[in-house]
């Protein structure tokens, strides 16, 4: 059924309206950080409302000391013995009436007790359960040990809010960092700043560059994974205080310990579910600001949703084993938090084993979509689980945040990428590649290079799950206006697809997809602009598509001269996609050294498949061997100019990664100026 516009904004309406006023329902409770007024203001509170009896009817004990002059004379009394200073009671007086009492005053306050010093019995009473109609002197040991048990417990909370915030100022500290590195990169003062001398004495020191070389998988983002992991760990394991018997609630360090760990843990828990969020975008804003692919986010993502699992089962496990020792388990196991709260804790849990390599690689499609389902139960139970301690309110950003990041894909997709009917699907099924057609795109974004779109299939012969399924594909933008999408064929949706094309003739279908993009990826203005004297592409298989958009922008802007190094395993894959050269017969090379290598590493030499491939173009040279990438790099930087700007840009596997930027550290440590742009995207 197709709807209307209108009918489609009115559901969007009441969707919204419904959900303002669920949070309009709300009770939120503020963060307040306990004074010492405060902790005497609950002390006395304790000693009396557990120890002394002043209203018959057991109701009206909240209102108790608001009406009964006796029973609020021995409370301000207790407050006047306990506070240090005149100060310090003004203060406890006024948090004794935003908390009980809030029609009464300071000067009600000040009157009641002046008034009921007067008729105050030098004694604490012997039964708590006997009414007592004058005022009478509280027992000063509970008002002690009360006054110690609530500084320590919500000394607890403090720290876990201080713990979160912590954890959460170093993740800023990150993306502000990061920020500000591409700032640089952008306006070009890195280079500038990399001639310093303080600069070649801290980055390019025999020390740095030798532990680079030895150790590649020592790099920024793994460092700052590593001192995230310790924080987080630290964060658990120390500044615990307890009071042993003395404490009104629990009677022994060890259960105080335990309850202690569990609640420092939920509170930061409750910060890290809102990073775990903010950082699992796919439309980020501060993909713009960090320069950030989206490989990296994902990467972070990760790291701060494991960070967050380990809070939550550290909260739940310590939580059962107070509830247990206690024997409050019985009572608390009937309880919708606490349910709720093991539904959030479970789903957490199996987010942790499921989001683990190994079972993406083998099911993706299957990991998404457990994964989205077990996201979705975990903030319903955290919000049912949270809702009676008024503290639902923390989940309300990732709500909304997850809102409108959908929000946003259908708006990239209505305006950007679009719906398109007549899309053609081609196979190539010795190499494995599938080519998809868009015969239009709605945006001019799409022109840019560097970047990637998400597909939607929508065709029911495939399989109905991929209309729900989104897999980002890299693309080249064509001169007549339709964008052409390269895929290899892998385990999950493309090797279906691959099965059903298989039985289609020529390998190819027309079908219907929807286009959400383009996204990301390197900056043109930062690989190919006019300001770069030598670029050198790398890549491999359907990598070489966002090479190729590069290609185009780089022989626009003039660059001296440009390198494009492309690995296949067979000459299949040079005729599927030899037409994305024919632009090279049209444009004007002069005064540009092109040089175009491409490897065929699994057959041996043919004319046959020259003729059909590009060896008509004197600046391509079609070579039949597996290339030694570090030999090559090296001798292509070796014949630049040190002193001029050199990019290397990289869309291959994570073993060419690290070969390549191997060679690319030794220049940079000669001194050489290079800029090394990696866009192999994990997922």
């Amino acid at each position: 059924m197709i709807f209307s516009k209108q009918a489609k904004f009115g559901w969007v309406f009441l969707t919204l309206l419904s959900f303002t006023q669920a949070v309009e329902k709300l009770t939120f409770q503020k963060w307040h950080r306990y004074s010492s007024s405060d902790l005497v203001t609950l002390g006395c509170n304790w000693a009396i409302s557990e120890y002394i009896t002043f209203c018959e009817d057991s109701s009206t004990t909240a209102n108790c000391m608001c009406v009964n002059e006796a029973c609020k004379a021995t409370y301000l009394n207790c407050i006047d013995t306990y506070s240090d200073t005149e100060e310090s009671e003004i203060h406890a007086y006024n948090y004794f009436i935003e908390t009980y009492c809030p029609s009464l005053t300071v000067a009600n306050l000040t009157e009641s007790l002046a008034n009921g010093t007067n008729y105050l019995k030098n004694e604490v009473p012997a039964s708590s359960s006997e009414i007592q109609y004058t005022p009478v002197l509280t027992n000063g040991t509970i008002v002690e040990n009360a006054i110690d048990t609530f500084r320590i417990r919500y000394g607890v909370f403090d720290d876990g809010m201080f713990f979160g915030m912590g954890l959460s100022g170093y993740i800023a500290l990150v993306l502000l960092l990061a920020s500000c590195y591409n700032i640089l990169k952008i306006t070009r003062l890195n280079n500038l700043i990399s001639s310093w001398k303080i600069y070649q004495i801290i980055f390019r020191n025999k020390s740095f560059l030798t532990i680079k070389q030895k150790y590649p998988q020592i790099n920024y983002d793994n460092i700052v994974i590593f001192f995230w992991c310790v924080f987080n760990i630290l964060t658990l394991c120390f500044h615990y205080e307890s009071n042993g018997s003395r404490n009104v609630y629990w009677d022994s360090s060890y259960k105080q310990i335990t309850r202690y760990i569990s609640d420092r843990a939920g509170y930061i828990a409750m910060f890290l579910t809102n990073l775990t969020w903010f950082m699992g975008q796919r439309n980020n804003i501060l993909s713009m600001v960090t320069g950030w692919p989206q490989a990296k986010f994902i990467l972070y993502h990760k790291w701060i949703g494991r960070a967050c699992a380990l809070h939550v089962i550290v909260h739940s496990i310590f939580l059962l084993w107070q509830s247990t020792v206690m024997g409050y388990q019985a009572m608390r196991v009937i309880t919708y938090w606490y349910q709720w709260g093991c539904v959030a804790t479970i789903c957490v849990s199996i987010q942790v084993v499921w989001a683990c390599w190994f079972i993406k690689n083998l099911a993706y499609e299957t990991f998404l979509v457990a994964h989205i389902i077990l996201a979705v139960f975990f903030l319903v139970g955290s919000w049912y689980h949270l809702a009676s301690k008024h503290r639902a309110h923390w989940f309300i950003y990732p709500i909304c945040c997850w809102g409108l990041e959908r929000l946003t894909r259908v708006w990239k997709i209505w305006l950007c990428g679009g719906i398109h009917r007549n899309a053609t699907i081609k196979l190539e099924p010795m190499s494995d590649i599938i080519s998809i057609r868009v015969e239009s795109s709605y945006n001019d974004k799409f022109k840019f290079a560097g970047q990637f779109a998400y597909l939607y299939l929508l065709d029911l012969d495939f399989d109905w799950v991929f209309m729900f399924q989104s897999h980002p594909f890299t693309f080249v933008f064509q001169d007549d206006g339709s964008v052409l999408f390269y895929c290899k064929v892998k385990r999950g949706v493309t090797k279906k697809v691959k099965t059903h094309l298989l039985c289609e003739p020529g390998f190819t279908k027309t079908i219907s997809v929807m286009v959400e993009g383009p996204y990301g990826g390197v900056n043109e203005a930062e690989i190919s602009n006019k300001h770069v004297n030598n670029l050198m592409m790398i890549s491999s298989s359907t990598g070489v598509s966002g090479s190729l958009c590069h290609l185009k922008t780089a022989i626009k802007n003039k660059i001296r001269n440009i390198s494009m190094t492309w690995i296949v395993p067979n000459s299949q894959i040079i005729t599927f996609m030899k037409n994305e050269f024919k632009f090279l017969n049209s444009v004007d090379l002069d005064d540009i050294n092109l040089n175009i290598s491409i490897y065929v590493t699994r057959e041996d030499y043919s004319k046959e498949d020259e003729k059909l491939a590009l060896a008509h173009l004197d600046f391509v040279h079609i070579i039949y061997e597996r290339p030694d990438m570090k030999r090559i790099v090296l001798e292509e930087l070796e014949a630049t100019s040190p002193k001029k700007l050199t990019n290397v840009l990289l869309c291959s596997h994570q073993s060419l990664s690290s070969d390549v930027k191997e060679i690319v550290d030794l220049q940079k440590s000669k001194g050489q100026n290079i800029a090394f742009h990696d866009e192999t995207q994990t997922w």
